[in-house]
């Protein structure tokens, strides 16, 4: 008997937009800032500056679900602690 296992990932990139029909689990980046990115020379390097230029997350097959959540969870409670 053969086995065979068979891996498949698959990426896909969106600008400004978030496409309608999204069926699995995504991965974001959004950019905080607007001064130029450093390219990083090490990981190290990498993990100690590239977080102070990008937001990230996940989000689940309903991006609205997830945006709600977000706000729920981690915004409108980190608003309410500074006052606004």
């Amino acid at each position: 008997m053969v086995k065979k296992l068979v891996n498949k990932f698959e990426m896909f990139m969106c600008h400004k937009h978030l496409p309608e029909g999204i069926d699995t689990v995504g991965f974001y980046f959004v950019r905080t800032r607007t001064d130029p990115i450093p390219v990083p020379s090490t990981l190290e390097k990498a993990s100690a500056d590239l977080p102070m230029y990008f937001e990230t997350g996940t989000m689940c097959k309903k991006p609205l679900n997830a945006l709600e959540r977000m706000l729920a969870h981690i915004y409108i409670p980190m608003l309410m602690i500074q006052g606004i």
